[in-house]
């Protein structure tokens, strides 16, 4: 009962009023948590400014001056005038100023968490590594979006546990993640080149060529504007996606001209990346001192060792030229061993129908199918050969190059010649 007239005395409030503010007091009192114990601060700061707005709005009498004042605020000149009972120390008076400044960074950071991203700045305030991929439907709160230093340490995580659990589904989530913070924030730099250079050479790995291509067609865009990133690399897998994307169903054909014609015109006109090849390029040339440096011709990407590569690799798969293509498969730089993965099925099936009808009426052994094509073992040659409809003998390994209808007439002559 003590307590109660002691509350009521300096706050004026009713019982109902006093035992709410009890109870939340001795939850702030029995928190250990700072975050929880500040939470509770300001719901009591709150419901006190509420109480007294409830009060003012009843008791419309008017008051002298110096009552007008908020009941909870302390007065910057006049001191606080203490209820009888209670002395004012100079202590007491500045932890109740630092908890009225408490309070208010309690209101104005729920004000914040309600604001856009726009509003906020620009860049986002959210600190979680980890964040689910969700699409956009209405405009990003700064609370709901990482900053780049975050976003830095959130790559780092998805490549560590990538190497350690290569789980793509989980990965990609994060990387989408990623670049849709980045992309809300207007960010295109160097650390957005290597997020989506990421992102492109983990989809590769697991055969993702569509979100692939989704991050291709972003990268293409930075290098223009001249955010350095690996330009060569990537110029090489554009040339050959140029050809897997067509869905080619023969070898040689005229289906991926157009795609290939308009790859190799974007690259002309690109200026080589600034990376280790092209500096060493530049040293030899003036080494040598073959030409003064106002003759030398420009270098353009064309002669990056990796669009070298894949240009080789376009020239020999339409030519039909498997034993070319094999021999640049065993060298094939970087990710593009998993684009030439794409390539192998329809140049290896004319290759076994010129082999078929080159070597008849003789068989041919699987050991050779087995190097001609670049497969590890003889069956898996076999098992190829026998998807594609050919004979396989294997008990002796071999392939066999006369049809089943020509070698059931060649048996039949060879008995009618014997009876004869």
């Amino acid at each position: 009962m003590g307590t109660k007239k002691k509350h009521d005395g300096l706050l004026g409030m009713d019982s109902k009023a006093i035992g709410k503010v009890d109870k939340i007091t001795k939850k702030i009192k029995k928190a250990k948590d700072p975050d929880t114990k500040q939470h509770l601060e300001g719901r009591l700061f709150r419901f006190l400014q509420l109480t007294a707005q409830k009060q003012e709005q009843e008791d419309p009498s008017p008051q002298p001056p110096a009552q007008q004042q908020p009941r909870f605020e302390l007065p910057q000149q006049q001191p606080q005038q203490v209820p009888v009972g209670i002395t004012s120390t100079a202590e007491e008076v500045a932890r109740r100023k630092l908890r009225a400044q408490r309070f208010a960074s309690n209101v104005d950071a729920e004000e914040r968490e309600d604001e856009d991203l726009q509003s906020g700045g620009g860049l986002g305030r959210c600190e979680a590594l980890d964040k689910e991929y969700r699409r956009l439907t209405s405009a990003p709160r700064a609370s709901e979006v990482r900053p780049p230093h975050i976003l830095e340490c959130s790559l780092k995580l998805v490549k560590a546990r990538w190497i350690q659990n290569p789980d793509y589904s989980a990965a990609c989530e994060q990387l989408k993640s990623i670049r849709q913070d980045l992309t809300v924030q207007h960010i295109r730099d160097s650390f957005t080149v290597s997020a989506y250079e990421t992102h492109a050479r983990i989809a590769l790995e697991v055969g993702d060529v569509p979100e692939f291509n989704s991050c291709h067609s972003v990268l293409r865009g930075l290098y223009q504007e001249g955010v350095q990133g690996s330009v060569g690399e990537f110029a090489a897998y554009g040339l050959l996606y140029a050809c897997v994307a067509c869905g080619l169903s023969s070898v040689g054909g005229a289906a991926p001209r157009h795609a290939l014609v308009t790859e190799l015109a974007s690259l002309a006109k690109q200026q080589p990346p600034q990376d280790q090849h092209t500096q060493q390029q530049q040293i030899k040339q003036k080494q040598r001192k073959q030409k003064p440096e106002s003759d030398q011709p420009v270098l353009l990407l064309l002669h990056h060792p990796n669009v070298q590569h894949a240009l080789a690799v376009v020239r020999a798969f339409r030519a039909c030229n498997w034993q070319r293509f094999v021999q640049l498969y065993e060298g094939a730089p970087a990710m593009t061993p998993y684009l030439m993965d794409k390539l192998l099925p329809p140049l290896r099936r004319q290759a076994l129908q010129a082999m078929l009808v080159g070597c008849r009426p003789t068989k041919l052994p699987l050991s050779s199918l087995a190097q001609a094509l670049g497969f590890e073992t003889e069956d898996d040659a076999a098992a190829f050969a026998a998807n594609e409809g050919a004979v396989v003998n294997f008990s002796d390994m071999v392939l066999e190059t006369v049809r089943k209808e020509e070698s059931k007439l060649q048996s039949k002559e060879q008995q009618q010649q014997q009876q004869q």
